[in-house]
């Protein structure tokens, strides 16, 4: 006897349901999406003066920014350090170090510049 070939059973969608409308609305977006990049990509190669303007410009704001941000932690951490200094100079057994290395660079701090 010769075994008779059952017709397969459709597959089944692994996105069925409510499920499949929401999936086609992120396939769109993330067509648009694409679409949107592959323009700017292709304006900037058409335009490689302005690319190379808006990176560069980007590259000075953002070095301008860790100027700033380094400016403004150094001054927390040297003022961090100033009154843990001053905390230190009250202590009985480290007070007079501390207020020597104090003194030691106020004085190096007042001695003026000699430029040979």
């Amino acid at each position: 006897m010769a075994e008779e070939k059952k017709p397969d059973a459709p597959v089944e969608s692994p996105i069925t349901g409510p499920d499949e409308h929401h999936a086609g609305e992120l396939l769109q977006q993330l067509k648009a999406t694409l679409s949107a990049d592959t323009q700017e990509l292709l304006t900037m190669l058409k335009h490689p003066r302005r690319f190379f303007w808006l990176n560069f410009m980007m590259g000075v704001v953002r070095g301008l920014g860790i100027f700033v941000g380094a400016t403004i932690l150094g001054t927390f951490v040297v003022a961090f350090f100033l009154i843990l200094l001053r905390w230190m100079e009250r202590m009985p057994l480290l007070g007079d170090l501390v207020r020597f290395i104090v003194n030691l660079i106020r004085d190096l701090i007042r001695q003026p510049v000699s430029v040979p």
